[in-house]
């Protein structure tokens, strides 16, 4: 039973952590962009 709750928690740990990244990195795109059209335009 508690391999089955560790697999379960480790795939919610996993999950949350993709969606931070994911948040992350449309974070960093979206400043850069900024940043870039700031320089350039």
């Amino acid at each position: 039973m508690d391999r089955i709750f560790d697999t379960a928690e480790s795939v919610c740990v996993a999950s949350v952590v993709r969606t931070a990244l994911r948040a992350v990195r449309d974070t960093v795109v979206s400043v850069a962009r900024a940043v870039w059209n700031w320089i350039f335009f």
